[in-house]
């Protein structure tokens, strides 16, 4: 007893081909589109960020006092 497979029709060439084509995108998927780099905005200091640098800079060019010069000078 010879066990008979089910034939198929001869298809044409651009059927087969686009049936290709179909099954390769059901595969693949899309393609994906390129990231695209966006760079983060950068946190800006504050406007009165040279005014307290400059405050900082003078206590560091000013003597040190002692507390009894403070309250003299006070």
């Amino acid at each position: 007893m010879l066990l008979e497979l089910p034939q198929q029709a001869a298809i044409s060439e651009p059927i087969y081909r686009a049936a290709v084509l179909v099954r390769r995108r059901k595969l693949i998927g899309k393609p994906k589109a390129p990231k695209v780099y966006v760079p983060k905005p950068k946190l800006r200091a504050p406007a009165d960020d040279h005014v307290w640098a400059y405050r900082a800079y003078r206590l560091q060019q000013r003597p040190r006092l002692t507390p009894a010069e403070h309250v003299k000078l006070r």
